[in-house]
C-alpha cells in the first residue's frame, strides 16, 4: 500500500496506521526531514512532535522505541522535557535513548541532580553522571559524593554522615569499596554506623586490624560471621581461647565442631573423652598429643573417620611397626586392613608379605 502524505492529518494518520510497514515507513520519512514534518503544522492542536511523544509515552515494545528514536531527531523544547522525564523514570533502552539525546542539549546542572541521586537503578545514576560530567565546586555535597562514587578520578569526601545513605542505596557496593580505599579512618567511622553490613565491615577489619576487631568478633560468637573472621585472622584464635574452649563444650554439635576446629591449644584428652560424634575431629587436631594406646584403640572403632585419623597420625609418627604388627592378624577385617595399610605406608611391605602371604 502506498501512503500519500499531503497534510498534518495524513502524517498523524500514518503514525497510527494499522500496518506496521506503513508506520515504519512514515517514521523513516520523518527522520529524513524532521523540519518538513513539523512544517505540516497541527490538527486539533497536535503536531508530529505531540503525536510521537504520546506514542513513546503510552505505547509499548517496538512502536514505543521507534517513536523515541524518531523524537530524538527533533530540536524542540517539548522533546527535551520529555527526555528529561524519561531520564527520571525510564529503564533499559528508553533510558539509554534519553541519555543520548540529552547529551546534545544545554541543560542546567540542577535538573540532573534528581536522576543522579535516584536509588532505583545504577543505570539512571550513571546516565545522569555522564551528562553532568566533572563535579563543580558549588554542587551540593550529596551530588559531589555520588559523582565521586561513579568517577574513580574524582576526589572522595572524608567518611562521615554524608555516606550513610550511599551505604544502603543503589551504589552500596561502590560506596563500600570507596570507603575501604580510605583505610583506617573509614573503618573507625564505620564502627559507629549500625546500618552498614556488619559482615563486610568485620571481614575487612580483621584482615588489616585484627586486634582492634577482637571485641566485635567476640560479640559475634558463635555465628558464621565469627567463624569466617577467625579463619581470616588466625591471630584472634589465641586471644579467644577461653571463649572457644567454652563453645567446644556446647550442647550444639555444630558449634562444638566449629570451635574445636579453631582452638589453637586445648586439653585434647578432655574433649576427646567427652565427645562421641566429634572424636575424629579431636584426633585430627591434637592426635600428636595422643598416647600410642589411644591411637591403637581407635583402629578398633566402627567410625571410619576415627580409624582414618588414627592411621594418619600413626604414619606421621612412624608407627612404631612392632606395635602394629600384631594387629595385622586381628580377627576383625577392619582392624587388619587398617594395620596393613599403615605398615605399607611405613615401608613394611616385606614384613607384611612374609607374615601374611608366606605359606
Amino acid at each position: 500500500m502506498r501512503l500519500s502524505i499531503g497534510s498534518a492529518g495524513d502524517l498523524l494518520a500514518g503514525l497510527e496506521h494499522a500496518e506496521l510497514k506503513v508506520v515504519l515507513a512514515v517514521h523513516k520519512a520523518i527522520r529524513a526531514n524532521p523540519a518538513g514534518a513539523l512544517a505540516y503544522g497541527s490538527v486539533d492542536g497536535r503536531d508530529v512532535v505531540d503525536a510521537l511523544i504520546a506514542r513513546a509515552a503510552h505505547g509499548t515494545g517496538l512502536l514505543a522505541l521507534t517513536a523515541l528514536a524518531t523524537l530524538a531527531q527533533f530540536e524542540d523544547t517539548r522533546v527535551r522535557e520529555f527526555f528529561l522525564d524519561q531520564l527520571r523514570r525510564a529503564r533499559g533502552r528508553s533510558l539509554e535513548l534519553a541519555v543520548g539525546y540529552l547529551s546534545t542539549c544545554d541543560l542546567e546542572r540542577a535538573t540532573l541532580f534528581e536522576p543522579l541521586l535516584a536509588d532505583d537503578t545504577r543505570a539512571r545514576a550513571r546516565g545522569a553522571a555522564r551528562l553532568l560530567g566533572a563535579p563543580h565546586p558549588d554542587d551540593p555535597p550529596r551530588v559531589l559524593l555520588r559523582l565521586a562514587l561513579l568517577d574513580p578520578e574524582s576526589p572522595l569526601p572524608a567518611p562521615g554522615d554524608l555516606w550513610r545513605g550511599e551505604l544502603t542505596g543503589v551504589l552500596a557496593a561502590e560506596a563500600a569499596a570507596a570507603l575501604r580505599s580510605q583505610g583506617r579512618p573509614a573503618f573507625d567511622w564505620l564502627l559507629g554506623v549500625p546500618d552498614f553490613p556488619r559482615a563486610a565491615m568485620l571481614e575487612w577489619g580483621v584482615r588489616h586490624w585484627p586486634l582492634e576487631c577482637l571485641a566485635l568478633v567476640r560479640a559475634e560468637l558463635p555465628s558464621a560471621l565469627a567463624w569466617r573472621c577467625l579463619d581470616l585472622a588466625p591471630l584472634l584464635r589465641e586471644a579467644l581461647v577461653p571463649e572457644l574452649t567454652a563453645l567446644a563444650a556446647s550442647p550444639d554439635e555444630a558449634v562444638r565442631g566449629e570451635a574445636l576446629r579453631r582452638l589453637p591449644t586445648a586439653d585434647w584428652a578432655a574433649h576427646y573423652e567427652r565427645e562421641t560424634s566429634l572424636r575424629a575431629l579431636c584426633l585430627q587436631r591434637w592426635g600428636r598429643e595422643a598416647p600410642l594406646s589411644v591411637l591403637l584403640a581407635c583402629l578398633h572403632e566402627d567410625d571410619w573417620r576415627l580409624r582414618a585419623a588414627a592411621s594418619e597420625e600413626l604414619v606421621a609418627r612412624g608407627g612404631p611397626p612392632e606395635a602394629l604388627q600384631p594387629l595385622a592378624t586381628h580377627p576383625s577385617l577392619g582392624v587388619r586392613a587398617a594395620a596393613v595399610q599403615i605398615l605399607a605406608s611405613l615401608e613394611q611391605t616385606g614384613w607384611v608379605e612374609e607374615a601374611l602371604l608366606t605359606p
